[in-house]
Formats: C-alpha cells, sequence, structure tokens
C-alpha cells in the first residue's frame, strides 16, 4: 500500500508539472518532438532521483530542462508553424512569434521562464553555467527587440504602443503555443523507471508530434538496474563530451544508450568481439531493445555493423542476433542509420555526433517520364545526436538520409527486399519498383520488351558458360516513369537468378534503348559484356562492338554477332579504358547505334553505371 501511494504521489506530480515544463521547453527549441523528449527525459530523472531533491521537486524539473537547452551545440531549425499562433485580426501574436524565433533557443528559454515560472535569467543562467551578466544582458536586448514588435504590430491594427500590454501577449502567446498534454504523461515517465530486472523505455513515439511525415522519438532516461539509483555510469548522454574528436569517426565512438553500461549487455560484446568490436548504442527504443556493435575490419571504413534485438526489456543473454548490415557509407561520414528489426510500426534508428542536431530523410523516390527522378525530404530534428523516425513503410533500399555529410542509403537487416517474395524475377522487379516509389502493385504496368537467351558463366558451373535466358523489363508507374531492369535466369536451374542491371530510370520516349551491362568473367584482364537492342526488330541488329572513348579507340572489343537483340562481347585489358562507345550495325552494314549508353539514375538515386 505505501509503494501505491508513493506511485500515486509520483504519478500525480508529473501530470500536474508537465505542461509548465513541456511549454517552456517547446518556447526554447521551437520543435514539438524534440520538446516532448527533453520534458520526458527531464520528469524521468526527477522520478528515477525522487529523494535526492529535498522536497523541491518543481525546481529539479526545471533545473533539468534549463540543463538540456543549454547542453544543445547547435539551433534546429524551428518546426512550428507560424500559422498555428497568427491571429488574421491581430497582428500581435505573428509579430512577437517572428520576434522570439529570431533569438537563440537559451534566451527564448530565460523570456518563456520568467513568464511561466518566474524564474529570473540570473537563475537561468547559473542553473545553465553561463555568465550571469551575459544572459541578463542578451534577455533585455530580447525584450527590447519583442518591445518594438509589439509596438510596430499594434500601429499595424490602428492602436496605440502600450508596453504595459507586452507581458500579458507573451504570455497568450505562449498559451497558444502551449501543445496538448499526452493522453497519459505519468505513465509515459513511469515506464522508465519502472522497478523490473531490465527496466523499460519511454518510446514516446505515442505521444510525439508529427514533424512534416515523419514522426520522431527517442528513447527518455530510466533506470537499468533494480535497487538503488544507478550512478553516473548509467547516464543515458554520451561518455565522451560532445566536442570530443572522437566523434568525428564512428570507429572511434564511444557507447551511448541507457543500457550502454550494463553488465550483461558488456559481456554480450565481450563473448561475441574479434578484438576490434565496439558497442555503440543499447536501449530500449520503440518496444524493441537493440544493441548495437561495430566490427572494425582491414581495408575497410569503416567496418561491420550488428544489431541485437528482442523486445523491450529482453534480458540481453536472450536478444536475437547478430542481424548483419551494412554502414549507410563507405565512405567517413560520422553516421549510422539501421533499421530497428521488428519494429512495428517500421522505425530507423539514426546515430550522429552529440552535436548534430537534425537531419533530412526520404522514404521513396518518384521516377518521371523525363528520366529523372524526384525526392521529397522531410527535415526533422536529432536530441544529442540520437532519433527514432517513425517511417509510414518498411525502409528499403530506396530509403535515403543526409545527415552529417552523409547522403545516401541506410542499412538495411534485409539488404534485398521484395527479392525472397516471388520466384520469378519480373515479379520481384515489380515489388522492388513497388517498394521504391511507394506505388502499389496494382497501379504499376510490366513489359517485357526482349526475352532471348545467351550463354553465360554461372558460378554453380564453376564460371563455365550456360544457356541463360534474358529479358528486358519495363515497369511503368501512373505518373509515366519508366523503370527498366536487365534480368538474366539460368535455363537448366532458373533459381540463378541475378538482376545484372540495378533498376534505372529512363525517358518514356528511350525506353527501349540500347543497353550495355558489365557481367561476372573469372580471366584475368578481361571484360565480359551483354549488349541488348530491344527497340530493333528480330534481324535487324547484326553485329555489336565495343570501343573505348579514348582518342585511339582502344581497348576495342572484335565484332560479334548480335542474336535475337542480345549479345555477349568480350573486351580484353576492359579496365583500361573509362567508358565504351557501343557500336551496332544492320545486316547491310549500315550503322544504327553509335554512341556511348546513356547512364541513368538509379531507382535508389545513386548514380548509374559507367563502363
Amino acid at each position: 500500500m505505501a509503494r501505491a501511494t508513493a506511485d500515486e504521489d509520483l504519478d500525480g506530480f508529473v501530470t500536474a508539472r508537465w505542461s509548465d515544463l513541456e511549454s517552456v521547453a517547446l518556447v526554447a527549441l521551437l520543435d514539438p518532438a524534440a520538446a516532448r523528449e527533453l520534458t520526458t527525459r527531464a520528469l524521468a530523472g526527477v522520478v528515477r532521483r525522487w529523494d535526492e531533491h529535498d522536497g523541491a521537486p518543481t525546481a529539479a524539473a526545471q533545473r533539468a530542462v534549463v540543463t538540456a537547452v543549454a547542453g544543445r551545440r547547435s539551433e534546429a531549425v524551428p518546426s512550428v508553424p507560424r500559422h498555428t499562433v497568427a491571429d488574421p485580426g491581430d497582428a500581435v501574436p505573428g509579430a512577437l512569434y517572428d520576434a522570439l524565433a529570431a533569438e537563440p533557443p537559451l534566451v527564448r528559454l530565460a523570456l518563456a521562464a520568467d513568464l511561466q515560472w518566474e524564474l529570473p535569467a540570473g537563475r537561468v543562467a547559473a542553473v545553465a553555467s553561463r555568465a550571469g551578466r551575459t544572459l541578463t544582458a542578451d534577455v533585455a536586448a530580447a525584450h527590447d527587440r519583442l518591445t518594438q514588435a509589439h509596438r510596430a504590430a499594434r500601429e499595424a491594427d490602428g492602436l496605440q504602443p502600450s508596453d504595459e500590454r507586452l507581458d500579458p501577449d507573451l504570455y497568450l502567446l505562449l498559451d497558444r503555443l502551449r501543445p496538448e498534454p499526452p493522453p497519459d504523461p505519468a505513465g509515459l515517465v513511469r515506464t522508465g523507471r519502472t522497478p523490473v530486472t531490465r527496466r523499460a523505455v519511454v518510446g514516446a513515439g505515442a505521444g510525439a508530434a508529427a514533424v512534416g511525415a515523419v514522426t520522431w522519438a527517442v528513447a527518455a532516461s530510466r533506470d537499468t538496474t533494480t535497487g538503488p539509483a544507478p550512478g553516473p555510469t548509467a547516464s543515458p548522454s554520451p561518455a565522451l563530451p560532445a566536442d570530443d574528436p572522437a566523434w568525428d569517426s564512428v570507429v572511434s565512438w564511444g557507447p551511448r544508450g541507457d543500457l550502454a553500461a550494463d553488465l550483461e549487455v558488456q559481456a554480450l560484446v565481450a563473448r561475441v568481439s574479434s578484438g576490434r568490436t565496439r558497442l555503440l548504442f543499447a536501449d530500449d527504443v520503440a518496444d524493441r531493445r537493440v544493441a548495437v556493435t561495430l566490427t572494425a575490419q582491414d581495408g575497410f571504413v569503416p567496418g561491420t555493423l550488428e544489431v541485437w534485438h528482442g523486445p523491450s526489456g529482453t534480458d540481453p543473454r536472450a536478444l536475437d542476433g547478430p542481424a548483419p548490415v551494412l554502414l549507410p557509407s563507405e565512405g567517413e561520414a560520422p553516421v549510422v542509420a539501421v533499421e530497428v528489426p521488428d519494429a512495428e510500426p517500421p522505425r530507423l534508428l539514426v546515430l550522429a555526433p552529440p552535436t548534430e542536431q537534425g537531419l533530412e530523410l526520404s522514404t521513396v523516390v518518384e521516377p518521371l517520364a523525363s528520366g529523372d527522378i524526384r525526392r521529397t525530404w522531410t527535415p526533422a530534428a536529432l536530441l544529442a545526436g540520437v532519433g527514432l523516425p517513425l517511417l509510414g513503410s518498411p525502409p528499403s533500399f530506396a530509403t535515403r538520409l543526409r545527415c552529417a555529410g552523409h547522403d545516401g542509403p541506410v542499412g538495411l537487416t534485409d539488404p534485398y527486399p521484395g527479392i525472397a517474395q516471388s520466384g520469378d524475377p519480373v515479379d520481384t522487379l515489380v515489388t522492388q519498383v513497388a517498394l521504391a516509389t511507394g506505388v502499389q502493385r496494382t497501379l504499376l504496368h510490366r513489359e517485357v520488351v526482349l526475352d532471348t537467351r545467351v550463354e553465360l558463366p554461372l558460378l554453380e558451373d564453376g564460371w563455365s558458360d550456360a544457356p541463360t535466358r534474358v529479358r528486358v523489363v519495363l515497369v511503368r508507374t501512373p505518373g509515366g516513369g519508366v523503370v527498366r531492369s536487365v534480368v538474366t535466369e539460368g535455363v537448366v536451374r532458373p533459381d540463378d537468378t541475378e538482376l545484372w542491371q540495378p533498376a534505372v530510370v529512363v525517358p518514356a520516349a528511350d525506353a527501349r534503348e540500347p543497353a550495355v551491362v558489365r557481367v561476372v568473367d573469372p580471366r584475368a584482364n578481361t571484360g565480359r559484356f551483354l549488349v541488348v537492342a530491344p527497340d530493333t526488330p528480330a534481324g535487324g541488329v547484326r553485329t555489336a562492338q565495343l570501343l573505348a572513348t579514348s582518342p585511339n579507340a582502344y581497348p576495342v572489343s572484335k565484332v560479334t554477332r548480335m542474336r535475337e537483340g542480345a549479345a555477349v562481347v568480350d573486351v580484353v585489358n576492359a579496365d583500361q579504358a573509362a567508358a565504351f562507345r557501343l557500336r551496332l550495325e544492320d545486316g547491310e552494314g549500315r550503322r544504327v547505334f553509335d554512341d556511348v549508353p546513356s547512364v541513368r539514375p538509379m531507382v535508389w538515386d545513386q548514380p548509374g553505371w559507367t563502363l
């Protein structure tokens, strides 16, 4: 009974203080998702160390909010739309919002804390470890700018200046900005401190505000042990200072997450470690328990990424895995972005240096009839370099991220989503296009414009040539875009299937243009190329030849006979050529094509192949 009464007291405190704390956090950050997460963390920390606050938990929660805002190293772009506070019949709210948004986050916090908490700027400066005189001067200057904006807005409304109305009007603006509290704020915080063997996490997804098409949530603080409150080693904050040079490279990152210091998690890493394995992140996120490890490898930067996972609260010794993924960049951009295995709805875990406060995400690609591609990018905020975006559909090879210098795909536990869904490679291609574009399969139109046979080497036959079916497939979208791929399939063993040419976007007017695809050849110094020409009638093209684009046209292939629109062309010393020109001639020796095949953008927005 005593325990139940204590819990009721804590829950009552959280519910009573949530709105005042979140409203100030939102004014400071002007980012609903980040403000909600910050409020959750602040209250979770207070509740976890309830007995340490000398009967003043409200002041402790306010200090936690101030400290968190002051610790942000860069300013995110405000994501609270102006129209949510503007009034067509009153110029004052919009003018005050514009002036407030132009101020730094800590100044905005100090202005809001003065009105909402009656906390003067000097006290805010002391908590934020800032020079009190400097912050007080900054707040006074901001107040002057707000005063000028207030006067101008009243003048625009045909009213006389009234400086005594500034604070009441600011308070009304804060009230307009005040978000609706989550349905159960106490539950949101309580799930981060429930005394079980491994504490559950506040995923924040249920109450996080939407930012564009992506909902963001970041794991909130909670205990990772039973008994007394954990010490500093269990802090969710990064083990390294935010400005430490180690954050410049993923291979030198310190571990993050509230389970990073858990002894059983550390034992898991030690058990699988080759001596080069380090823990990047361990936490409960989106009802899943996730541990992310990185193993450095010789000759490859940064290395191999693996994800261990299970339901939230799973004993680390019982986690499934590892689920291997590739880092989303082969370069040295300090970003890790991987799908959370088995998360429902689908989510990504994004890790970046703590100084990174934002990113852009694109989940689908739109092929255009012109042969170009178009993407919609959604900006979103990170909290101390960690984010958990909620996606509308499972991530695919079309999902793309921009963050901290990285501009490319994300890590997938299934590197070829859609491949295993059908034994027919053409059906598989349609599935992939549906995943990449977000268009339903039933709305996509497929067309096989070439279906022939050639002799190609197959690994299962010791790289000896074997009969191979070749199809050139077009997939048309409702918007007029065309996706093309060259699909090969073993004739003797249909399971020997390969999409030799990645799905590329081609202009609708040139959908049947000739294509050249380099295929595997076990011989040294020899390049083997599959040439297809689907836009010519049977027998219309008799020969094919590849010539380097260099002035001396070397290396060059032999003139090779085309059969039913396809040929396999060998080029000795092919790697010495920067690119090749394709020459096609008909039975009369007339050149029907003599050009460098166009490099088309891949469906997942990567550069096309160049021969």
